[in-house]
Order: structure tokens, then sequence, then C-alpha cells
């Protein structure tokens, strides 16, 4: 190889490596954007079919951390069809080593009066009916995907990368994932969704995106499913930080007991 040609290869592979080492970056400061100790929020969802015909169901959620995990429950709280189902969900960090543990996730149905596991396997299932999976409320491991910066964009005048997150196992229902990235606050502008043969299965756009207490919080999301033609906005109310939450909420206990309120 010559001199010049040398040359080019070595700035490609430089650029290369340096491109893919700040989509990681930019992907974990994401991941790690503050959401204080504790929340608490209801949240107004609506569901809309293809012919326009909306549902409408209330949730509330109570988030936590305790010491390295982060315990997350929601509860329906209306129509009365889905009244008392409740999700609970513990997300742990990567271990030293890089490697993954899998969050521990569990439903309630009161119609069966039962408790059941929420597997690995099942995260990338809708959640009771709406656009949003399981893993979409929770916290995915960085692990779980390969980054990539495909671009740059405004969105709503806010310079925004394009991050690609590709899921490692090829047969994950979501099988990639585009973000807008805001690039002074690290915060989510919108965002695309692919399904196992890579096509375009969903879309999400954000909206109302201000600080509360000084944590960047996303007050309205759409999720539309283009390949059903369905939706389902979630607009939060009521969102409160590093207020007092009750801790024996975030138990499989209090699930089977339908002591979350």
């Amino acid at each position: 190889m010559n001199k010049a040609l040398f040359t080019i290869a070595t700035c490609f592979l430089f650029t290369t490596a340096s491109f893919a080492q700040s989509a990681n970056e930019i992907a974990k400061k994401v991941h790690d954007l503050p959401t204080g100790n504790t929340s608490s929020y209801t949240v107004s969802l609506t569901l809309v079919d293809k012919n326009g015909k909306s549902r409408n169901r209330e949730i509330v959620s109570y988030f936590m951390k305790d010491g390295n995990t982060d315990k997350t429950v929601i509860v329906f709280k209306s129509p009365r069809d889905v009244a008392g189902i409740s999700y609970l969900t513990y997300d742990y960090p990567d271990k030293a080593d890089g490697s993954t543990v899998d969050s521990d996730s569990w439903i309630y149905l009161p119609a069966m009066k039962k408790v059941r596991r929420v597997s690995g396997s099942s995260k990338d299932d809708d959640f009771q009916g709406t656009d949003f999976t399981y893993d979409d409320l929770g916290t995915r491991s960085l692990t779980k995907d390969n980054f990539a910066i495909l671009g740059e964009e405004k969105v709503n005048g806010a310079d925004c990368w394009i991050l690609e997150a590709k899921a490692k196992d090829s047969k994950a229902k979501v099988s990639r994932r585009v973000t807008w990235v805001d690039k002074k606050t690290y915060v989510t502008r919108k965002g695309e969704y692919y399904d196992k043969q890579n096509r375009l299965q969903k879309t999400l756009t954000c909206e109302n995106i201000k600080q509360v207490k000084g944590y960047w919080s996303t007050q309205k999301m759409t999720m539309t499913n283009v390949q059903s033609n369905h939706k389902t906005i979630y607009e939060i109310k009521d969102l409160q930080y590093d207020e007092k939450v009750n801790e024996s909420f975030f138990t499989v206990s209090a699930l089977e007991r339908e002591l979350v309120k």
C-alpha cells in the first residue's frame, strides 16, 4: 500500500473508531440522565385505533432508588376492566466486567388474583394493549445494543444526534431503535422502532419537555404503530421528584395484596 492510501485508510479507521466511541458515550449519557431518588406521577393514556376511536386509561407510577437498584411500580386506576392491574420492575446496574444483569419484573392481574413474572423474552411485548412495550417502561441495558451515529438533524429547533441502537440478539422483536438525542440535554426528541425484518414499525414523538426540580422531563409522548395505524398518547401529570414515597409499594407482596394506590 502506498503512503497516500495508507494515510487515507488510517484516517478512515481512526474516524470510524472515534465515531463509534462517541455513539457509546452519547448512549451512556442518555441512559444515565438524572431522575431523582424518587418520583411519582399520574399518567393519562389515550389509545386510538385505526378508525379514530379512542379509549382512555389512567395509571399512577412510583419510582425509587434502592442502593444501585431502580424500582418502579405502575398500577392502572381506570377504567374498571383494567383497574388494579399493576407492574413492578427492578432494574440493576451492569456488572463490573460489563456483563448484563437482567431486570426482574412482575405483573399482577386482579381477575386471576395472581402475580406472574415477566420473562426477558416478553419485554418486547406490548404493555396491556398500549403501543409501549415492557422494555419501554424499564431501563434497557446498554450492553444489549451496538450503537452508531447516523447523522445530525434539528428537531423542533434543537440540534440532535441521530443515534442508532441495534439489538445484539438476532431474535429480538425490535431489531433496532433510532432516536434523535438533544445535543445540549441528552433528552430524546423523537424515535423510530424497527421490526425483525428491519421495517419501520413505530414512531415516537416527544413534547412538553422541560425541567422539573432541575430534572429534564418529557411529559407527553405519542407512540404510533405505523403498521397497524394504532397509537398511544402518554401524558404525565402531577409529576413530583425527591418526595417521600411508600417503600412498601415496591414489593411483590404489595401487588398481591393490591396495596399500591
